[in-house]
């Protein structure tokens, strides 16, 4: 990179002022530091709406970015940058100061072998998790039918009662509102049926089920050391691939919101993959839960 002091070797606070990565003495630059990001909003503010400030400052914040934007009162200098919060990386920028425009942003890729995928920071995902809710509403809906035929049974009934009657009028009134009840109920139960919540697939490994049975747990650490756990059975939910390995081994791992990664397991740090059945699931291992009869094989890379 070429700039007006140095070729190559620059620091992070000297691309922020050639590149105009922040505002007045905010020099954010392409890394910002994650250990304390009160205090780096506190400096923020300070410098884009503090006494001296001749602008204002707007800061967005979600779960896995924060964003800064300076507009400068009566100029010509604007900024927004946004920032991962978990890595500290520059995600995105754009960057007007008289004639100086910019505008960047970093494109997140992986290879269809990688473990995980990272995450969309522009994006957010809902994560379903009470279970026991959906089923309720799934077992409600196999009561849904015979109950409409049994409300268009009673109304053809009192329909029936009423046509002995002479009053004619009446006869034609209740026969249309009772036809107009049952093809409207109708209608809506197709509506229901077709827009509201789903029956749970417990053959989906999204789904975690209450109780899993005859599992087995391969550790492979790389030299030749293997440990191997069979025919055990996971209860109270705890039924992901995360759970089977918590059961038996002593682990630590990142969360980064979409998802676990181990990074170490029994004392061995290093970059750990798991395999279900003999493929790799490709999302985190407390989001992949078992079904009875599965293998699970970690290994070190």
């Amino acid at each position: 990179m070429n700039t007006n002091f140095t070729l190559c070797n620059i620091s992070n606070s000297e691309a922020a002022l050639n590149l105009h990565m922040g505002f007045n003495n905010f020099s954010s630059g392409f890394l910002i530091p994650t250990d304390n990001l009160t205090r780096l909003k506190e400096k923020a503010i300070l410098e884009g709406s503090g006494e001296n400030a001749n602008g204002f400052l707007i800061i967005e914040e979600t779960g896995l970015t924060i964003k800064f934007i300076f507009i400068e009162t009566g100029g010509e200098n604007f900024s927004a940058i946004t920032y991962d919060k978990i890595t500290g990386l520059l995600m995105w920028i754009k960057a007007i100061s008289g004639n100086f425009s910019l505008e960047m942003e970093l494109l997140l890729s992986y290879q269809e072998s990688d473990p995980i995928p990272p995450p969309d920071p522009y994006t957010k995902t809902i994560y379903i998790t009470d279970v026991s809710e959906k089923k309720v509403k799934s077992e409600l809906e196999n009561f849904t039918i015979p109950f409409i035929l049994l409300g268009c049974g009673a109304a053809a009934s009192f329909s029936l009662l009423v046509w002995k009657k002479d009053n004619k009028r009446l006869k034609y009134l209740l026969t249309g509102i009772i036809g107009a009840i049952c093809f409207s109920s109708l209608l809506v139960y197709n509506y229901w049926l077709t827009t509201g919540v789903a029956s749970i697939d417990e053959t989906s490994e999204d789904t975690p089920l209450e109780v899993v049975e005859d599992i087995t747990l391969i550790v492979d650490f790389g030299d030749g050391n293997i440990k191997e756990w069979d025919d055990f059975t996971l209860r109270e939910g705890k039924t992901s691939v995360l759970d089977a390995l918590d059961k038996y081994c002593d682990i630590k791992y990142d969360d980064y919101g979409w998802g676990i990664l181990v990074t170490e397991i029994d004392g061995v740090e290093g970059d750990w993959i798991y395999e279900v059945n003999g493929e790799q699931p490709g999302h985190g291992a407390d989001r992949h839960y078992l079904r009875d009869g599965d293998t699970i094989e970690w290994i070190l890379v």
